[in-house]
């Protein structure tokens, strides 16, 4: 059995990124856009025990969370770094991975068409290309 360890509340949902594939639409589109934005980027949002089971519907391994205790970690950290995980942690799981900010943008209410136009305008200029 696969054992998945750490000081995370398995229940907690957080981002779960693929950065060479989840990021590039997603960056070009703040940067190409005048407006002033905060764009969360990812590919899911997904609680540890959801990802595990996931995880053993790929592979066929069975899975389970473990939970280590405050201040234990697989990885030796210095004191003041595992506090500061585990304050992390710890807010997570009250207020959640965005703290509650209502002006926090879903990646999946950003229009991809928008990204595609503007790209297209700024980048392609009556027969010549420029470098995006």
């Amino acid at each position: 059995m696969a054992q998945f360890i750490g000081g995370l509340d398995p229940d907690v949902e957080l981002p779960f990124i693929a950065a060479e594939e989840d990021t590039g639409p997603i960056v070009k589109a703040i940067v190409l856009d005048s407006a002033p934005k905060k764009v969360i980027g990812y590919r899911a949002r997904i609680s540890l025990r959801d990802l595990i089971e996931t995880f053993s519907q790929v592979t066929g391994i069975k899975a389970e969370p473990v939970v280590l205790p405050k201040g234990e970690s697989v990885v030796p950290f210095p004191p003041e770094l595992q506090q500061e995980l585990d304050d992390n942690w710890g807010y997570w799981k009250e207020f959640g991975y965005y703290g509650g900010d209502p002006t926090i943008i879903n990646p999946k209410d950003v229009s991809v068409m928008h990204c595609c136009e503007r790209f297209f305008t700024l980048t392609c200029i009556v027969g010549t290309r420029t470098q995006a």
